[in-house]
Parts: C-alpha cells; structure tokens; sequence
C-alpha cells in the first residue's frame, strides 16, 4: 500500500511526458515518438 502512490505518479508522469513531447514535436514540426497508437 506504501508504493501505490508512487505508481500511480509513475503512469502519471508518463502520460503528462507524452503529452508534452506530442506537443513540442507538433511545435517544432518534428518526428516525435507517439506514444498513443
């Protein structure tokens, strides 16, 4: 029960990062990764 919190920031952490980088690669006109298909 200790770590759920840190899971759960884990795969939090992970969408707002892909969010992020989705936006900058759209910003930039770059190939980014996707992260969402």
């Amino acid at each position: 029960r200790k770590a759920l919190p840190f899971f759960v920031g884990l795969v939090m952490g992970e969408f707002t990062v892909g969010s992020l980088w989705c936006i900058y690669g759209a910003i930039v006109n770059a190939p980014v990764y996707h992260f969402w298909g």
